[in-house]
């Protein structure tokens, strides 16, 4: 294979490339993150693509490793600090037993049911819930 400069992009959706290794007989490689070895040149990064300039002949084998994607994000429930009766709070995930607050591992698409079993009434003027007691932070 051969090139004038020209720049070329390895790209990949699966994940990000860590390591690209190239065997071969490699004259001239230019890009970002790339040395030559022998025979042949390593790149490494973290990154989807990356681009080359190359020159090499005999090309045998191209290795590329990829990082598994991180896994998505999940959610948290839980009560916001200084709110009166925290232990009366339980939450309720699908068809689950309720629980205490906070629940954590939460994905998209859970259905999580909040419940007060206190003294006090939890109502404003905008209607039975209060967001104002309760955080959903991702993790």
């Amino acid at each position: 294979m051969a090139s004038d400069d020209a720049a070329f992009k390895f790209s990949t959706s699966l994940g990000n490339f860590t390591k690209i290794e190239i065997t071969g007989n490699i004259i001239s490689l230019g890009g970002s993150g790339w040395t030559e070895t022998s025979p042949g040149a390593v790149w490494t990064g973290d990154a989807n693509e990356t681009t080359f300039g190359y020159y090499f002949e005999e090309v045998s084998q191209i290795v590329f490793t990829i990082a598994e994607p991180a896994a998505p994000a999940g959610y948290t429930v839980s009560l916001k600090d200084g709110v009166k009766d925290a232990d009366k709070w339980t939450v309720k995930v699908g068809d689950g037993e309720a629980q205490p607050l906070p629940v954590a591992g939460l994905s998209e698409g859970d259905q999580v049911t909040i419940q007060y079993n206190g003294r006090l009434k939890v109502i404003d003027h905008r209607g039975l819930f209060d967001h104002r007691f309760f955080l959903i932070t991702f993790s």
